[in-house]
């Protein structure tokens, strides 16, 4: 259940539907050239205990874990259905 709200939250800071406090906790990827991982953010490396427990890590890379078509969603209501329905194990 709390992957989930941590997907939402991710979902709502990359579509800019989130307050500004907390999209600036969360950095897109901008790479100017073609990937086949488009839509991340970037995942800043924990050098101590606290930030590998923080809310925006752990969002940040189940986010960045998401095939590239379940990022794509633009409907937030058709995002949260399909996660829902997705498994979640951390």
């Amino acid at each position: 259940m709390l992957s989930i709200r941590l997907l939402i939250l991710a979902y709502k800071c990359f579509y800019s539907q989130a307050p500004e406090h907390l999209i600036s906790l969360f950095e897109k990827s901008d790479l100017k050239y073609n990937l086949r991982r488009k839509r991340t953010f970037i995942l800043p490396r924990p050098r101590t205990d606290y930030l590998k427990k923080s809310i925006s890590f752990k969002a940040i890379s189940l986010w960045n874990h998401l095939d590239n078509d379940v990022r794509a969603i633009s409907d937030l209501n058709s995002f949260k259905n399909l996660v829902k329905k997705m498994s979640f194990n951390l």
